[in-house]
């Protein structure tokens, strides 16, 4: 396994970003087989929230261990205060990580172009990203999967000055509902697709009825493709620590079913 910090260029932003990238490798014994040139890993796009970085998941999780475990690139990039739009008065932090991102990682590292070995997952902030990246464009992965996510961006905004005084600089209106931030939005306009949905969250954790309150819409719209599970938490990486293998391993299992059908 293998673990990279990438510093680049984003022509989206027009700055330098980083993205922490883990490879993983599969062993014989002591030994770790040299792949071909062109093997292609499976890859998880793993989201931060609003108060961290790229580098908290490494930080405050074992998710170097869960890669290796499962054989699932990571990539986490680098999103600031932004909720994964373009901002009002900001970066094009949209653009950036659903087009541009990609584009990039995939020129440096072997990451597998294949909708079926994509992946989408984040906590709080970035559980709402990636149920937005994976809503907007159900095409492009096999599964998504939110950690206690922020769930309705049309109330907590209001709901929470505190956390997010910049509010007004993030969104370019003040009512979002029914637009395409809205994620109950979103999922109630969805074209025909496979994608698998996974939703978790503490039952001490202050977006708990928040996420409650989605469940029924997640339900209608993805139906046996939809799996909710909570347990005792908070919105803390503790409780992310313990759900991330979880998760992982759902990945993990619809890649091996997929191997399975050819």
């Amino acid at each position: 396994m293998s673990l990279h910090q990438t510093t680049f260029y984003s022509n989206e932003l027009q700055m330098n970003t980083t993205a922490y990238v883990i490879l993983p490798e599969s062993k014989v014994g002591n030994d770790v087989p040299i792949q071909p040139a062109n093997h292609r890993l499976p890859v998880m796009w793993l989201l931060h929230g609003l108060f961290d970085d790229e580098s908290m998941f490494l930080r405050y999780t074992s998710i170097e261990r869960y890669a290796s475990d499962t054989g699932i690139a990571v990539v986490m990039p680098r999103a600031e205060r932004s909720f994964y739009t373009d901002m009002a008065a900001g970066g094009r932090y949209w653009h950036f990580i659903t087009e541009e991102l990609p584009q990039r990682m995939r020129f440096f590292y072997p990451l597998s172009l294949a909708p079926s070995e994509n992946f989408v997952a984040g906590a709080s902030m970035g559980g709402y990203g990636a149920y937005k990246w994976a809503f907007t464009h159900p095409d492009r992965f096999a599964a998504v999967a939110a950690l206690s996510g922020v769930m309705d961006v049309t109330e907590f905004g209001q709901e929470n000055p505190n956390l997010v005084p910049d509010w007004s600089l993030i969104f370019n209106q003040s009512d979002l509902h029914q637009t395409p931030a809205d994620l109950t939005y979103l999922a109630t306009h969805l074209p025909v697709n496979q994608l698998q949905v996974l939703q978790t969250v503490g039952t001490e954790d202050f977006l708990y009825q928040m996420n409650q309150a989605i469940r029924p819409v997640l339900n209608t719209a993805f139906a046996n493709r939809y799996t909710y599970f909570e347990g005792p938490g908070n919105h803390d990486f503790k409780f992310w620590d313990h759900q991330l293998p979880t998760i992982m391993n759902r990945f993990k299992t619809i890649l091996t079913n997929k191997e399975g059908t050819k």
